[in-house]
């Protein structure tokens, strides 16, 4: 669709001549799939100018998801804790279109063979545009702020960052870490992206 066309049909929805349509990514609701989509959901966004387009997030990650598209008003985030979550919020919410990159119950894509681009074909996308489409806008202000308070404030110089989930027991076997360097650690009073100068920073 032409550049043209894209502000046509937006100068007709502010009009009030267009309703706005919505459209639902079912798709894996872990952090880390969420930063994959975010090239998907932008393309979506793109490709269905006269859609909303909803994207879900457990509760504990909606602030980073929202953190991540608040630059596009029509990419709204909702929250979703599993799979039944997200079911029955697709059932109850009259989605005019749902696009699927949810791989389980399809044989067709295979996750340990194609890995995240797996959810780019499970969706009818090329898996470039997970990278020419991904796009957060930062906050530097607080990533100094936080880099400030951890690295900073405690006169650290080179460092490791570590990301763990020690209340599920999934840890890293410090065996393989060959560093006697000190271990900075993903701590969750700090948003994921206002993280992003620290992991830059890291050895």
């Amino acid at each position: 669709m032409t550049q043209l066309k894209v502000l046509y049909k937006q100068s007709l929805k502010i009009l009030g001549y267009m309703s706005t349509k919505k459209l639902f990514v079912k798709q894996h609701l872990g952090l880390g799939d969420n930063i994959v989509h975010n090239g998907m959901v932008r393309k979506i966004s793109e490709d269905y100018p006269e859609y909303d387009i909803y994207v879900p997030a457990k509760s504990h990650n909606i602030d980073n998801i929202k953190f991540m598209y608040r630059d596009n008003h029509k990419i709204k985030v909702v929250e979703t804790n599993n799979d039944n979550d997200m079911n029955r919020y697709i059932l109850t919410n009259g989605f005019d279109k749902i696009i699927s990159s949810y791989l389980i119950g399809q044989k067709t894509f295979d996750y340990s063979k194609d890995f995240d681009d797996a959810f780019y074909l499970m969706s009818g996308y090329n898996p470039k545009i997970k990278h020419e489409y991904f796009h957060i806008e930062r906050d530097i202000d607080e990533e100094n702020r936080v880099y400030q308070e951890l690295i900073l404030d405690n006169n650290i110089g080179d460092y490791i960052f570590i990301h763990e989930k020690k209340d599920e027991n999934i840890l890293i076997d410090r065996n393989r870490i060959n560093s006697d360097l000190p271990i900075i650690y993903a701590d969750k009073k700090y948003k994921t992206f206002s993280l992003l100068k620290v992991i830059e920073n890291a050895k």
